[in-house]
């Protein structure tokens, strides 16, 4: 995975929106390279500002949860808690 590819995965990864998750074959879809999808995993996976660039959104392509450094459990209260704030601000 090139430099510019890593740029766009974390441009990709910036730009989603609260409660919006994606998958690695989105991503290597949207760098124009498909069948990058483990490079893109492999890149996500060495996201050292993961409070500012959200990789906990990225989902496999099936709907399932994958890895995530702090632990699986984290990632699905991650996005719970960001699906649950999200209403709340709606109602507000």
């Amino acid at each position: 995975m090139t430099l510019s590819n890593h740029t766009s995965l974390f441009i990709f990864l910036i730009y989603l929106k609260n409660v919006e998750t994606g998958s690695y074959k989105d991503i290597a879809v949207a760098i124009g390279n498909e069948k990058a999808i483990r490079a893109v995993s492999s890149a996500n996976g060495k996201n050292k500002l993961s409070i500012v660039i959200p990789c906990h959104r990225i989902i496999g392509s099936n709907g399932k949860l994958t890895g995530y450094a702090g632990g699986l459990w984290r990632k699905e209260w991650l996005l719970e808690h960001e699906r649950t704030a999200g209403r709340s601000l709606l109602n507000d």
